[in-house]
């Protein structure tokens, strides 16, 4: 009798072991199922970023290439004012005195 008491006791313990062992898979599985998801999430978000990132990257591109034109626009008005006024000496009431012809408005 002995035997068959060691017997059920090491397949009750075995059962007990199977179904612990069922319940950690079945947890690991949902754990698996609920990092799949939040990978995708990230994916996706690091997706959006990314597409938002050169989006504004093209727009800051774009101001750039404004602001440059711009500066080129001015630097060349002010070229251009410049070159046209003139500087002169002349003698009045006795006193020598620098004219400006053209000055820039």
């Amino acid at each position: 009798m002995e035997e068959a008491e060691l017997c059920r006791n090491a397949l009750a313990h075995a059962k007990e072991r199977e179904l612990e062992l069922h319940i950690a898979i079945e947890i690991l599985q949902r754990e698996r199922s609920s990092l799949k998801e939040r990978l995708e999430e990230s994916r996706d978000f690091y997706n959006r970023a990314e597409t938002r990132a050169d989006r504004l990257e093209a727009k800051l591109h774009e101001m750039s290439q404004s602001l440059a034109h711009l500066v080129d626009q001015r630097d060349r008005i002010l070229a251009n004012s410049i070159m046209r006024s003139r500087v002169s000496e002349k003698i009045k009431n006795g006193r020598l005195v620098l004219v400006l012809s053209d000055p820039v408005t």
